[in-house]
């Protein structure tokens, strides 16, 4: 196996190495309790590689808080897309879809 092939299959989202510690028993953080709600939204490259539901998991570590996770395509402000004359429009319609409306709401 090529150096390269090594550390890509080593290779972790930090949110994913967080998971992992807490489920090993090796991550002993000593978080305060957040009695309150955080709206997530998974950016498409969390989504594309599976990865989202670390952010999920990491984010219920933290005792009391009430994680809602907004089902929602691409927001479409990833880079400059959303700050595009060419593309703004587009990237406002993906937006208003789900995700500026979960907000809205406080779902």
């Amino acid at each position: 196996m090529t150096p390269q092939r090594t550390s890509a299959r080593a290779a972790l989202l930090f949110e994913e190495f967080l998971v992992r510690e807490a489920e090993a028993g090796r991550l002993q953080l000593k978080l305060a309790a957040v009695a309150g709600k955080a709206l997530v939204h998974g950016h498409c490259h969390q989504k594309s590689f599976g990865a989202f539901k670390s952010v999920e998991r990491a984010l219920r570590l933290i005792p009391d808080l009430n994680v809602d996770t907004i089902e929602s395509s691409c927001c479409g402000m990833a880079g400059a897309f959303g700050y595009g004359v060419d593309t703004y429009q587009a990237s406002m319609d993906m937006a208003e879809l789900s995700l500026l409306p979960a907000r809205a709401s406080g779902r």
